[in-house]
């Protein structure tokens, strides 16, 4: 009677690994079979020739430019901050010269490879709250979202943003101690890197220094914050520096604008017509108006709430957060897809079209259930069974999640945007769902208290 307990404990601790083994391969085989079949149709177009332009300035003329004078004219190009360097820093690994097919095959391959490392570190993390299975279950999940394959095939941020993203919270898990000054140091730093990545993470250190002294109280929670901004401005503020000497500001927020600017449109459309769908801005007369400046797009929202008042809330209280979490791109060239490509996996390939069906029929169930996780974690009947450092974690989680959803629902509401952070999403859908069972086990008397989790 008492060799049972032993033989599954046994019998487990085997099957958990040949677990996370076989998820890893599948999700490095889907990963690099993407990357290497998939025929993007134009893959320098829009954003990616911009990022190419930077990495190939930044290796040839040691200059920070989207310019490509450069490139074409082997002139010195001017210097400019309209994107972040972090992607192009990343870039100059492979960018060595003219744009070529192998160096293309080059990136690409290199981001298929950290994004399966992501998948890893999400097991990793998971298991701070999770218990072993539930982690790999997450892990599955992450493995096969054809977004996050998909994402890979482009010269866009969202791979190493991911990543980043990913490695935040596995660095967040490993706190062994309710205020680890190193651990918070690293946090900072982490954090700078995906803001170089992706600015719009940039202000998430302000949130986290705030949830620092909420968790930790004024001294502990102060000297966490300090730190961890230190590490953030470690990493952030030379990029500032730059600016303020070379161009005479700490940023170019056009960008920034722009979105709000493009964010104004209900539906993506103007005046309602499907054939400006995506691209409304490009049908109105008035946009030219409206300038990439705070002032500028703030007065125009204005009076546009003025006029149709009931139209524009709706499309910000609920329209929005609904395209932010669509599975389909919304602009974009198929359902996970961002730029039109003539061949790919999913197309054909019976594995690639099973697990995309999968995961298309799980996607809202996951939405909603990931949302709600973030509400039911701030509140305290549901979270008494979690120690100090679990809290931390899951409550930093919550935290980002709903933050992106507010930062892109108030500017540009593009499904792509969401893509890096499914990750957390698949994570906190878990949470609902181990409450219904500890609340089932305990009106039933079987168990008083959240299954053990195991450190990572």
């Amino acid at each position: 009677m008492n060799s049972s307990p032993t033989f599954t404990g046994t019998l487990k601790n085997r099957l958990i690994p040949l677990g996370l083994l076989a998820i890893l391969s599948l999700a490095f085989g889907l990963r690099v079979h993407t990357v290497l079949t998939t025929e993007v149709i134009i893959p320098l177009r829009a954003d990616a020739g911009e990022y190419f332009l930077y990495a190939y300035n930044l290796n040839q003329f040691e200059t920070f430019s989207k310019s490509d004078v450069g490139y074409t004219q082997n002139k010195q190009p001017e210097p400019d901050a309209y994107r972040t360097p972090g992607y192009p820093l990343f870039l100059t690994l492979f960018v060595d010269g003219k744009v070529t097919g192998k160096v293309i095959t080059h990136i690409l391959v290199a981001q298929a490879f950290l994004s399966t490392l992501a998948v890893y570190l999400t097991f990793l993390f998971c298991r701070k709250i999770f218990s072993e299975p539930k982690s790999l279950a997450v892990a599955l999940l992450t493995a096969i979202s054809p977004h996050l394959i998909n994402i890979n095939t482009y010269i866009l941020t969202e791979s190493l943003f991911s990543f980043f993203v990913v490695l935040f919270f596995w660095t967040l898990s490993r706190m062994k101690s309710t205020v680890n000054l190193k651990a918070f140091l690293w946090l900072g730093l982490i954090l700078g890197l995906a803001s170089l990545v992706r600015p719009v993470i940039q202000y998430f250190v302000v949130l986290m220094c705030f949830l620092s002294l909420f968790t930790f109280g004024t001294r502990k929670g102060g000297q966490a914050s300090a730190v961890m901004l230190a590490g953030f401005f470690l990493i952030f503020g030379p990029w500032m520096a730059r600016n303020l000497t070379t161009l005479g500001v700490l940023a170019d927020d056009q960008v920034k604008y722009y979105n709000l600017k493009y964010g104004l449109y209900p539906g993506l459309m103007y005046q309602d017509d499907p054939k400006t769908f995506g691209y409304p801005y490009k049908y109105d007369p008035r946009a030219t108006d409206v300038k990439p400046q705070l002032g500028s797009v703030l007065q125009e929202a204005g009076r546009r709430f003025s006029e149709e008042p009931v139209r524009h809330l709706k499309w910000y209280l609920y329209q929005k957060g609904i395209m932010y979490w669509s599975w389909h791109m919304v602009v974009g060239a198929e359902e996970h897809m961002i730029f039109p490509v003539a061949k790919s996996p999913y197309f054909n390939n019976p594995l690639f079209i099973f697990t995309s069906e999968a995961m298309k029929i799980l996607h809202w169930p996951l939405v909603i259930l990931g949302l709600l996780g973030t509400v039911i974690i701030w509140i305290p009947r549901f979270n008494g069974e979690y120690t100090g450092e679990q809290l931390l974690f899951i409550r930093t989680l919550s935290l980002l999640l709903i933050y992106f959803t507010a930062i892109h629902v108030i500017t540009f509401s593009l499904p792509r945007y969401a893509i890096p952070i499914r990750p957390l999403l698949y994570t906190m859908a878990f949470v609902p769902m181990v409450h219904l069972k500890v609340l089932i086990q305990r009106k039933w008397k079987l168990s008083p208290t959240l299954p053990k989790t195991t450190s990572a």
